[in-house]
């Protein structure tokens, strides 16, 4: 009799012991499941930001391309000019009296 309740007794406390591993087990696994959800809400809002950055990007070159064409638009125009003032000139030259000798 007393043999068995040694061994009962050792059968609790490997029980026991069992329970506060199994204890430690959900805990580590359920530290595990936030870290990981923590993990994903990380990339998740990485990912956000480089589709920010990216979105950005597109902007900014589209914004680059209206200046490129802009600024071809303006060459353009100041090309016309210095055009229109050479024509100027020369009628000018043409309808100017002669200078004085």
């Amino acid at each position: 009799m007393r043999e068995y309740s040694l061994l009962e007794r050792e059968y609790f406390i490997c029980f026991r012991e069992y329970s506060l591993l199994e204890r430690e087990y959900f805990i580590s696994f359920r530290e595990y499941s936030l870290l990981e959800r923590e993990y994903f809400i990380s990339f998740r809002e990485y990912s956000l930001l480089e589709r920010e950055y990216f979105i950005s990007f597109r902007e900014y070159s589209l914004l680059e391309r209206e200046y490129f064409i802009s600024f071809r638009e303006y060459s353009l125009l100041e090309r016309e000019y210095f055009i229109c003032f050479r024509e100027y000139s020369l009628l000018e030259r043409e309808y100017l009296p002669p200078p004085f000798k």
